[in-house]
Order: structure tokens, then C-alpha cells, then sequence
């Protein structure tokens, strides 16, 4: 067992009982069993059972968990794979994976319902970052997935400290509301993406 196993049980082991039964046969199933937990002559059997409640409920919650965002990154890796070469077919696309209406979107990214119509469906329009990092945001979407998008709309993450901060926010915090990721922009003296139009 390793020294952090050791020292996180509860975490990293499973629980198993000990059941202790009387052998009150010595058939050759008996026999066998006995052999197998050497004496073929024992008055009884013990057998170790794997326990669903205590620690081992809390193991296989947290090996739940583990397999259910595993389907999700499985998920989107297969939408990256199939996201169209334009911004706008690109965001209609993520918006029904999402299952996101554009006022929901809007809401989401304190952009206006009509803006994010406009990124939809004008695909020759320049955006500026702020409007699609407010997106990416509304849409809670992996750092693995905004980066793409943000380039379909023919920006990049450029070697300044504002885009890298965006850069850093939408790899560590794309699951927090809009609100919130304007709060630690606010903090360290850059505008808010969006609710400024």
C-alpha cells in the first residue's frame, strides 16, 4: 500500500466483512472451500463479503462521479470533432449541445438576445474577445472547447496580460456565472466582458 493509501483509507481502500459460518458438511464443495482457505478439515468457513454501505459507499459515489465526467469530456470531445469551420454554425451547434436557448444565452452572458442572434447568423462580422469569452462563459464550455471557438471567430489568445488572464479564467473557472468572472476581472483592473452594451 502506498504511504498516501495508508494515510487515506477511507478513500483508498474498499471495506469487505468477515463472515464466519459453521461447516456442518464436508462435502466436496465444503472440501473445496476449505482447501482454498487451507484446512480441509475446519468446523467452519470464512468468507469475506464486499460491504455496500459504509466507506465503500462513499468509494463508489466518488468512482460515480469519476465515470460520469469522464462521459462528459468522451462527450465533448466527440462535438470538438464535429463543430463546423464558421463562428456562427459553430456557436448554433454548441448552443443546442447545451441545450440553451439564445435568450437563455444571453442572460447567461449579459449579452443582448439580438447580439447573440447577430453572432449567429452573420458570419463575416469581427467580434471583439470580450463578447466571445462572454459566450464561452454563458455556455460553461471547457477551456478544450472555448479556445477552438475563440479562434473560429478569428481571434487568439494573444501575449498580453488581459487575453492571458482570459485564457486563465476560462481554463480554471468556466463553470462560474458571468458575474463572478467579471468580479476577478474587476479585481485586478479590467472592464467586465460584457453587460456594458
Amino acid at each position: 500500500m502506498t504511504e498516501i493509501a495508508a494515510t487515506h483509507k477511507e478513500e483508498c481502500c474498499l471495506s469487505f466483512n468477515c463472515v464466519i459460518r459453521p461447516n456442518s458438511m464436508f462435502g466436496i464443495k465444503r472440501y473445496s472451500e476449505n482447501i482454498l482457505f487451507g484446512s480441509a478439515v475446519s468446523k467452519t468457513v470464512t468468507e469475506y463479503e464486499y460491504g455496500y454501505e459504509g466507506p465503500n459507499k462513499v468509494q463508489e459515489a466518488s468512482a460515480a462521479e469519476r465515470r460520469a465526467e469522464l462521459r462528459g469530456v468522451m462527450e465533448a470531445a466527440d462535438i470538438l470533432g464535429k463543430l463546423p469551420n464558421s463562428f456562427g454554425s459553430s456557436l448554433i451547434m454548441l448552443m443546442r449541445w447545451r441545450r440553451i436557448t439564445v435568450e437563455k444565452l444571453a442572460e447567461k452572458s449579459l449579452l443582448s438576445p439580438k447580439t447573440i442572434q447577430r453572432m449567429r447568423n452573420n458570419h463575416n462580422q469581427q467580434w471583439d474577445i470580450e463578447f466571445i469569452v462572454a459566450v464561452c462563459v454563458g455556455l460553461q464550455l471547457p477551456p478544450y472547447i472555448s479556445m477552438p471557438l475563440i479562434e473560429k471567430a478569428g481571434l487568439r489568445i494573444r501575449a498580453n496580460s488581459k487575453d492571458i488572464l482570459y485564457a486563465y479564467l476560462l481554463a480554471t473557472h468556466y463553470q462560474s456565472p458571468i458575474f463572478e468572472f467579471n468580479e476577478y476581472l474587476e479585481a485586478v483592473g479590467y472592464p467586465p466582458l460584457s453587460g456594458i452594451e
